[in-house]
């Protein structure tokens, strides 16, 4: 065979379809190579990078009933779902993968969800519980859960199956990566999205290590803390001496931002006029 046949589009079509490979594989198999290592070799000569446990794999997949193979038909079968099928018969057995993959309507359904519902573990009903007001703690909670169980492998795939923006899941990871010492002042509830991101710009400004000293402090306060309040002592701004107004007149939204003129201290209060703007506008819209 001459290697003149694997053009560029078929070479990358190949290696990205388990099932493809393995039938190229099959199909040289006493010919071409004598085994799995022959065929690596060779084909990686080619310029068509396979490894060994990646061609095993995809021979593993493509002796599956065809009940089981043909629920990825509209979706495409690729090596995720690959690995996620062959350890789903290594822990319920390829009968019952079987027979639940006879009862299963694809239509409608990722690649994740699939391998979900053939692994009995409700298939796509949580993805109906996350919604674009789902807190960020929650929404990290549900990609995180979701990652796990093999529902999807990138946020981008989980943003699709979710129906929300990929942005959403970002913020959110981005939010509960947070200092736990910085999330113990909220609860979910309070630890919204615009809270959450105003608490990213200030770990950006003050650090990890500040802001959790912060925490602490704040944490450590009597009588405990209002919301704002609190976001005022995690930016460093007291609220003595330090007033935030914002108001409606003739049509233009007005920010008042009240402090003493204290010559040591005005430098400070002014760096963090952005930050309390920023936050006033959020409250607003």
């Amino acid at each position: 065979m001459s290697t003149s046949i694997f053009s560029r589009p078929l070479a990358e079509e190949t290696v990205t379809s388990p099932l493809r490979l393995a039938a190229l594989y099959k199909s040289l198999l006493g010919s071409r190579w004598k085994s799995l290592a022959d065929a690596v070799a060779q084909l990686s000569a080619m310029n068509i990078k396979v490894n060994k446990t990646r061609l095993q794999l995809a021979v593993q997949v493509s002796a599956f009933p065809q009940v089981i193979l043909d629920l990825f038909k509209g979706v495409g079968l690729r090596d995720f779902h690959a690995r996620r099928l062959v350890k789903a018969k290594a822990e319920h057995g390829l009968a019952a993968l079987e027979d639940r993959a006879g009862r299963l309507d694809p239509t409608g359904l990722t690649g994740p969800q699939i391998i979900a519902a053939l692994c009995d573990e409700g298939g796509a009903e949580p993805h109906r519980r996350v919604t674009t007001r789902t807190n960020p703690l929650g929404l990290a909670s549900a990609y995180l859960d979701g990652t796990q169980k093999g529902r999807w492998e990138s946020t981008r795939e989980a943003a699709k199956a979710l129906g929300i923006s990929h942005r959403l899941i970002c913020e959110a990871l981005a939010i509960a990566k947070l200092p736990e010492e910085l999330k113990a002042c909220f609860t979910e509830k309070t630890l919204t999205r615009s809270t959450g991101k105003q608490l990213l710009e200030l770990e950006r400004i003050k650090g990890k290590d500040l802001l959790r000293k912060a925490a602490l402090e704040a944490r450590a306060a009597v009588p405990r803390l209002t919301e704002k309040a609190l976001m005022a002592r995690l930016a460093g701004v007291h609220t003595d001496g330090v007033e935030l107004k914002v108001k409606r007149a003739s049509g233009r939204l007005v920010i008042e931002f009240h402090c003493d003129a204290d010559a040591d201290k005005l430098d400070q209060k002014m760096h963090w006029l952005a930050f309390w703007a920023q936050r006033a506008l959020a409250e607003v819209r």
